[in-house]
């Protein structure tokens, strides 16, 4: 496999669109998917539980939501910093990101369709 230059740039606004995709990014695929699904399973969980029907409880909610999201745009800006040169995976191609933006994005549609049905 091939050794690239890793972007702190470019691994802080894919984590910005989604957490898992900074990780991914920096050649943390297994972690990438885990954050992931951790968030999209929170998220669900949330609207299950209905936590964000009282407003503290949907104040504890947004501000964990938000402290994670910090967290892991930190947490890949360092990663690529320290990790300048990576080998490549086949995880690491222009398709395989546009494939895993899409899917983020519709997981978000999913749920707020669900919730105004």
């Amino acid at each position: 496999m091939e050794e690239k230059r890793r972007s702190p740039l470019i691994a802080s606004i894919a984590s910005l669109i989604d957490p898992g995709l900074g990780l991914v990014y920096n050649v943390a695929f297994k972690k990438g998917i885990i954050v992931t699904i951790s968030f999209l399973v929170a998220v669900a969980l949330l609207f299950i539980v209905g936590a964000l029907k009282s407003f503290v409880g949907g104040l504890i909610v947004v501000s964990f939501y938000f402290i994670a999201r910090i967290y892991f745009i930190i947490d890949s800006f360092w990663r690529a910093r320290k990790y300048s040169q990576a080998i490549l995976t086949r995880f690491n191609r222009w398709y395989f990101y546009a494939t895993y933006i899409l899917l983020s994005v519709s997981k978000f549609l999913r749920l707020e369709w669900n919730r105004q049905s």
